[in-house]
């Protein structure tokens, strides 16, 4: 026996979520520092001072830390101008600092200050400020431009699947009508009256194939029936077989991708009937669980055959099943000289 265990292609978008996070805690982080501040400062002057105070102060690190962040050190990376960046970063925290102790002076006067007055060590405490505030954005910045490009490559891949995966869709209603289409010359070569009847069943397969291959899920039932309908038409075709279909567990209110299981019984039918021999059959067995569903199928196995390649519907199948599954579905195959059988377990959706 064969397995397939189909290696993940893609993780689920995690990053935006990340991304989402981090600035989540930047906005908790200066609403707790602004807070904070302001009761710090309310233990020692009034509280409208304070109020006033920490306001300025939450402001001068906020413009700070984000011009830094978005317009300075961008400068550095990937520019790599080392001159130019730090030029600027001794022109603004300077300039920032200078207006931040003025605004201080005036809201905490002291006696004897003039206007034109400065608190060279004030100001010189709050350049390190700034400098400590510049030298924390750095990584902040380098964290937030991962997360993005991340998100941006994760949304890259996401689209060229979803691109991959409508292609295959699309695939799968020329296979199907293109072997229907065979059956229904065949037919009309031997001049059956069977034909009109062909016909009419193919015309409400087609609708069923236009209304539903292009929706992300099926009904379990639906699928079902549309595999009863394309049975009997192969039964027109090919009289002297024997066919079973059996459905076992709880099939209501079940969803699966459209169009899963036809490449297994139009497989089965294809390389596994000789329309000269009477001793055809084609098994399907459909076992709904309570999380996946299991569709068996087995038909005898022509001495002819080539087991060692596989349809262009089984293969479109098992990447379709790649793109939608990942790693969670299963697909064996199993064969001897008298059968042939092939087994897929998928989730539902």
């Amino acid at each position: 026996m064969s397995s397939f265990a189909a290696p993940s292609s893609f993780e689920a978008p995690v990053f935006q979520l990340s991304e989402r996070k981090l600035l989540w805690a930047q906005v908790i982080f200066w609403i707790a520092s602004y807070v904070f501040s302001t009761l710090f400062e309310a233990a020692f002057v009034p509280f409208y001072k304070a109020l006033i105070g920490s306001t300025a102060s939450t402001i001068f690190y906020l413009i700070v830390f984000y011009i830094h962040s978005i317009f300075i050190f961008p400068l550095l990376i990937p520019q790599r101008s080392y001159v130019l960046y730090f030029i600027i970063v001794i022109f603004f925290v300077f300039i920032t600092s200078l207006i931040y102790i003025k605004f201080s002076m005036w809201n905490y006067p002291q006696s004897g200050e003039a206007w034109y007055d400065i608190r060279w060590g004030g100001l010189l405490y709050n350049c390190f400020l700034a400098l400590t505030t510049m030298a924390i954005s750095a990584p902040v910045k380098f964290t937030y431009d991962y997360f993005k490009m991340v998100t941006r490559q994760q949304q890259i891949v996401t689209d060229q699947l979803q691109t991959e995966l409508k292609y295959l869709k699309m695939q799968i209603n020329p296979h199907f009508l293109f072997n229907t289409l065979n059956n229904l010359l065949y037919l009309t070569q031997e001049k059956s009256e069977k034909a009109p009847e062909v016909v009419e069943r193919l015309a409400d397969m087609m609708r069923y194939l236009l209304e539903k291959s292009n929706e992300e899920q099926v009904l379990l039932t639906s699928e079902i029936e549309f595999l009863k309908a394309y049975i009997e038409l192969e039964k027109i075709r090919v009289p002297h077989i024997i066919i079973k279909m059996n459905t076992q567990g709880n099939l209501s209110d079940k969803l699966i991708p459209p169009l899963t299981f036809l490449p297994l019984v139009e497989n089965a039918f294809k390389h596994g009937v000789d329309k000269r021999k009477r001793d055809n059959y084609v098994y399907v067995n459909i076992i709904s669980k309570k999380q996946n569903v299991i569709c068996n199928i087995e038909n005898r196995m022509r001495p002819e055959r080539d087991v060692t390649k596989s349809g262009i519907g089984l293969d479109n199948l098992l990447k379709r099943m790649q793109l939608i599954y990942g790693d969670r579905f299963e697909f064996d195959k199993t064969m001897n000289e008298q059968y042939y059988s092939i087994r897929l377990k998928i989730p539902y959706l």
